[in-house]
């Protein structure tokens, strides 16, 4: 059964572009994860400083972190 994982970041104050850059980062590299199907950046409407991101892996295990992942 896929897993979806819905993810809301907020930047700190003056910092939204540096935000959206470093997310923006980070599809290429997860899509390339094994069991990653999709992920996506959202920015919200009501509140563009909220950006969202959801990504849908094959299972529970593939959803997990791994080395290759930036803290």
């Amino acid at each position: 059964m896929p897993i979806h994982a819905f993810v809301r970041f907020e930047p700190q104050p003056g910092k939204q572009q540096e935000l959206r850059e470093e997310l923006e980062l980070l599809l290429e590299p997860t899509r390339a994860e094994p069991g990653c199907m999709r992920i996506h950046l959202y920015e919200g409407l009501r509140d563009p400083l909220v950006f969202y991101i959801h990504s849908e892996w094959v299972d529970e295990a593939a959803s997990m972190p791994t080395p290759s992942c930036r803290t």
